[in-house]
């Protein structure tokens, strides 16, 4: 981390010197350098305003650190939920950190990848639903109907076996395929 923050400070005083015109190694004008180009010295400014902001902490890396798998083995059924309420739950111990999470859409792409969901248009609801298929139901997702706002909707629910088929195969579900979503 040491090694870092001087790699980032060593960075800004280069580019410091490069965006004002001047040899970071020398620190005398740059003659006649492709450097002093109005376009590459604009460029030089706004590289130097990132690493300016990364080294005052007001920008993060969109990089996330790894699940730390280890908290799966605390995980205790309490009640049937649905999909959000089932990852927060498996989530709530890492919640505010720079961690790899996946999202209830996430979840409803994988399940309907491996066969446990489908859509399919109900007449009722004049809409496409999310149903478990007869490979959803064996593994214990089951649908309620639920009203909200006057309106009536099909809910899914996980109970206990599908809650620890989920906890099972987390590591497939953090994995799935990020980019087609």
């Amino acid at each position: 981390m040491l090694n870092d923050v001087k790699k980032l400070a060593e960075a800004r005083k280069f580019i410091t010197c490069l965006s004002e015109g001047n040899n970071p190694l020398t620190g005398k004008p740059l003659k006649d350098s492709v450097l002093n180009d109005p376009e590459v010295i604009r460029v030089m400014f706004y590289v130097k305003d990132i690493l300016d902001r990364v080294a005052s902490g007001k920008l993060r890396s969109n990089t996330k650190d790894a699940f730390p798998y280890a908290i799966l083995e605390d995980f205790r059924y309490t009640g049937d939920v649905g999909i959000t309420g089932l990852l927060r739950r498996i989530c709530a111990p890492v919640k505010g950190e720079n961690v790899q999470m996946p999202s209830p859409q996430m979840a409803g792409a994988w399940l309907r990848e491996e066969g446990y969901l489908m859509s399919e248009y109900s007449d009722e609801y004049h809409s496409e639903v999310v149903l478990p298929t007869e490979k959803g139901k064996a593994i214990g997702i089951y649908t309620k109907t639920r009203q909200f706002q006057g309106r009536s909707f099909v809910q899914l629910f996980y109970s206990r076996p599908a809650q620890e088929f989920i906890i099972e195969n987390f590591d497939k579900l953090l994995n799935y395929r990020r980019s087609d979503l």
